[in-house]
């Protein structure tokens, strides 16, 4: 990309609401993405998905990973995103990547990733990867929004969070997604006070995108995130002068003044899933993140809420004493749909690298079904 295309960009962002940096990384035309396509038939119910999961050496090309966002496309193919992936070595040059993709239709599989096996988003030059935390479809022809958090890793073996991100990924002839670009959403900035837009993402029935964020005041003893909220029409998502923010005053251009629709002090994860469903709107995540227990489902009758919280729908801590870690608890509204219940996720892993390489489930997400609040 040129630069004077680059600085009129970045003139054109400088004091909108949002507060975009102009960080666009183009991957280059020529380069073609690496799949592993499998013709099979899907998983028949939520049982043969958790069994798979629970012994399969590999899903797909997947020895283990977590997140596992997803989304539905208007063909019915479903999309999953997954943050760091451990890859079968006989598939990939890298064992390990930063996020991969598993695209499903009605007769494959197909993993994607980056070059050569690289991460489908490659991370920048200087290092700095990409997790993602939602996806929305924003055009009929499979146009797809993926938000990501952008990561670094410090030399003690801890990540940094630097900030929101979003990547827009289409659907090529064979049906498979494609990278078309990423952007960076404002400087990197080490904070968890800023908004992280794009945690939780869902198309509503007016056709609007909302954006969901969340924050954390880094006070003592408060381990929630609170809960934000933008909108923008679908062909609009990658302008940054055209989204609108919830605030104390209605929607508004001024991202600053986003009010909290969930307080942080008993709040969700840093990433959940925000969906609707028959006119409702459901905020699902674990409660108060990592340190949290409880799965609890936010309702409320309009995007903008307010959000009343259910009473726990299930149990899901972390086990310190194992080193089992279990966070990002998402929604899977379109996955083996049940009335009055909803498919969720919860990602685990290890803190003992040791126990992971004898066994590599303890790294997958699990997958189960829970009640959904009527009201």
């Amino acid at each position: 990309m040129g630069s004077g295309y680059a600085a009129a960009l970045a003139l054109l962002l400088t004091g909108c609401g949002i507060g975009l940096d102009a960080s666009y990384a183009d991957p280059a035309a020529d380069t073609q993405t690496l799949t592993n396509c499998e013709a099979v038939t899907p998983y028949a119910d939520l049982d043969e998905l958790g069994a798979a999961l629970a012994s399969a050496p590999s899903i797909h090309g997947i020895v283990g990973a977590d997140v596992a966002t997803d989304v539905r496309l208007a063909s019915d193919d479903l999309l999953v995103a997954f943050g760091d992936t451990l890859l079968d070595p006989q598939i990939a040059r890298d064992s390990s990547v930063r996020n991969s993709l598993l695209a499903f239709s009605t007769d494959r599989t197909c993993l994607v990733l980056g070059p050569e096996g690289a991460a489908f988003v490659p991370d920048r030059p200087d290092g700095v990867g990409y997790w993602p935390t939602s996806l929305v479809e924003v055009a009929p022809t499979g146009a797809v929004a993926l938000f990501l958090q952008r990561v670094r890793e410090t030399s003690d073996g801890e990540f940094v969070n630097l900030g929101p991100s979003i990547a827009e990924i289409a659907i090529n002839s064979d049906g498979l997604p494609q990278l078309i670009r990423v952007l960076d959403i404002g400087a990197d900035e080490p904070s968890r006070q800023r908004i992280g837009w794009g945690a939780a993402s869902w198309r509503g029935d007016d056709g609007l995108v909302y954006v969901y964020g969340t924050a954390n005041p880094e006070t003592e003893l408060v381990f929630g995130w609170s809960l934000h909220l933008a909108r923008v029409r679908p062909e609009q998502i990658f302008d940054a002068t055209a989204w609108e923010f919830w605030t104390p005053r209605g929607w508004d251009a001024r991202a600053t003044d986003a009010t909290a629709l969930i307080p942080a002090e008993g709040g969700v994860s840093q990433t959940l899933s925000v969906f609707s469903r028959e006119g409702r709107w459901y905020a699902v995540s674990k409660r108060d993140d990592y340190l949290g227990s409880d799965v609890v489902i936010w309702s409320a009758a309009e995007p903008t809420g307010p959000f009343v919280a259910s009473e726990p729908v299930a149990q899901r801590p972390s086990d310190v004493d194992a080193g089992i870690v279990r966070y990002a608890v998402l929604a899977h509204p379109t996955l083996y749909p049940q009335d009055g219940t909803l498919v969720v996720s919860v990602s685990q892993n290890t803190t003992d690298p040791d126990a992971l390489a004898i066994d590599p489930t303890l790294y997958r997400p699990e997958f189960f079904r829970v009640p959904l609040p009527t009201g």
